[in-house]
């Protein structure tokens, strides 16, 4: 009898151990019947029926895990909701594409200067300088146009026009070539257009850009049809100088140095300089003060070598 007893309670053990193994393993793959059961003592308690006999009832909870509860506690039962596996949320950061760089900057200043007492003067001054950059490229465009009369007399008419690309073979070094054309009726210049390639290093560039010098030597072609109905070719060698300096966080200027050297005549040359100082007065919008010098050894007869001029405008930039 002993021997009877517990084969019995070692299979019933059995049994109830698959019936747990094998409730865990359809809850977790399918949707299953849940029950509320009300318990004597006003207790509720939710769950999944595994085994039930006639003296006990074994429940596995959400909360309370695997219970077994005495038939004569349990009050009333009803049915709840399928019990459905807790699903596990992932978050997923959301992604955001960064911010495309600026490409282009665009400069443009207009400048007006009137004066009337005992004679009047007049003077316009309009210039566009649009930069666009990319990895190892960078073009530059840049225009002027400069307008006036002192007198009566037209003491002003320029228009002038340059395209320059740079190329960088290294983060120091880099190729150039640098294209132009116009005109200056006062100097009696009637079209010029010029030429040349080169390179050009970077010398100092501070941390945070504030300071930049870069040094530039190549080859120029230049040819002026002048009123004088001469034509003049220049075959020139060519040195510039190009600063840009941000003092105090808001004045900033910007130099060009260039001196051509005459291949042809070593007596002769040509020599540009122009700086701008800019101070912010707006956001976008800037007081400009822009002084020029241009000195030709082989200018028009008649006309004087060196061309200095300090003109002011307001500047916008987008």
């Amino acid at each position: 009898m002993k021997r009877f007893l517990n084969h019995y309670f070692s299979l019933r053990s059995l049994v109830l151990f698959f019936a747990v193994v094998s409730g865990a393993c359809l809850s977790a793959e399918e949707p299953s019947p849940s029950i509320i059961l009300h318990l004597q003592n006003g207790d509720r308690i939710t769950g999944m029926i595994i085994v039930e006999t006639a003296t006990e009832i074994t429940v596995t909870s959400p909360t309370l895990g695997l219970i077994k509860i005495p038939t004569l506690q349990v009050k009333s039962r009803e049915l709840g909701q399928p019990t459905l596996p807790t699903p596990t949320v992932v978050m997923i950061p959301k992604q955001t594409r960064p911010d495309e760089p600026k490409r282009w900057t665009t400069d443009m200043q207009f400048g007006m200067s009137l004066k009337y007492s005992t004679g009047y003067a007049q003077d316009y001054l309009a210039g566009v300088h649009t930069t666009y950059a990319k990895d190892w490229l960078r073009e530059s465009l840049h225009y002027t146009f400069n307008y006036g009369k002192t007198e009566g007399i037209l003491s002003a008419n320029r228009m002038m026009g340059s395209s320059k690309t740079d190329i960088d073979i290294s983060q120091r070094w880099y190729l150039y070539n640098l294209a132009g054309a116009g005109y200056d009726e006062v100097r009696r210049i009637g079209l010029q257009y010029e030429i040349g390639p080169g390179a050009g290093v970077m010398v100092v560039k501070s941390l945070d850009n504030n300071f930049v010098w870069r040094s530039e030597l190549g080859f120029s072609y230049q040819e002026q049809f002048r009123n004088d109905d001469t034509d003049q070719i220049t075959y020139s060698g060519r040195i510039a100088q190009l600063i840009s300096w941000k003092i105090g966080g808001k004045l900033s200027t910007e130099t060009t140095l260039e001196f051509f050297q005459n291949l042809q005549s070593f007596g002769d040359y040509r020599l540009r300089l122009e700086t701008t100082l800019s101070y912010p007065l707006l956001r976008n919008i800037s007081l400009n003060l822009i002084a020029s010098d241009q000195y030709d050894t082989l200018p028009v007869v008649g006309i004087s070598r060196n061309d200095f001029q300090v003109r002011s405008a307001l500047g916008l930039r987008f």
